[in-house]
């Protein structure tokens, strides 16, 4: 048996480190965030991580910190700190995202999105337990849309980088995003009609 199976096996084990370890990166001073990391990546690659598909999800992530931590930089020298304030902000805010994206990469990895939604609602049932249900319906239509939005993304590149090279940066960064809204837009009905399918939008489905 793997290391990835056994994890695998223990799915509430998987969330528990998953989301202790979300909320310790946010809320943890710097100098302790940044061993974090490297104790988190060092665990990543001992249990298979790094491989083709946590680093589409991590990679895509990062394009998001790329866009984030600029800002954070601008919104500080706005208010009026200093050049090397600002730098720090943003350094911190990007540091913070970058473990909190390499954790939900590994959870990924690791569980399918369906596992991941069933064992979410099943660990807040007791709280819930008319509802719980709600919100594994919720996770797995989040899960599934980030997947999906995932593929376009990669899809509508490879395509502007073959037939529309020449355009500018902030060009093909406008064209990318409405494309990609646009197919996950004609994919809405789509997925209503799937849960519909499969009965999922009851308690039934989801161990009730």
């Amino acid at each position: 048996m793997t290391a990835r199976t056994l994890l695998a096996s223990h799915p509430k084990i998987v969330l528990g480190v998953v989301f202790l370890t979300g909320i310790s990166a946010w809320y943890l001073p710097l100098g302790a965030v940044i061993p974090l990391g490297f104790i988190f990546a060092g665990t990543a690659i001992c249990f298979g991580g790094y491989k083709q598909n946590f680093r589409q999800v991590f990679c895509a992530y990062s394009g998001f910190v790329a866009l984030w931590a600029p800002r954070r930089v601008g919104f500080a020298l706005f208010n009026g700190a200093g050049l090397q304030e600002g730098g720090l902000l943003g350094l911190d805010l990007a540091l913070r995202l970058l473990l909190i994206a390499g954790a939900g990469a590994s959870l990924l990895f690791l569980l399918t999105p369906c596992r991941i939604a069933k064992e979410a609602g099943l660990i807040v049932k007791w709280a819930a337990p008319e509802s719980f249900w709600k919100l594994s319906l919720a996770i797995l239509i989040m899960l599934s849309y980030f997947e999906a939005a995932l593929f376009a993304w990669k899809g509508v590149g490879q395509t502007l980088k073959l037939r529309a090279g020449s355009l500018p940066l902030h060009r093909k960064m406008t064209l990318s995003g409405a494309a990609v809204l646009r197919m996950l837009s004609r994919q809405a009905w789509e997925r209503a009609f799937a849960v519909a399918g499969r009965k999922l939008d009851g308690p039934d489905a989801w161990g009730g």
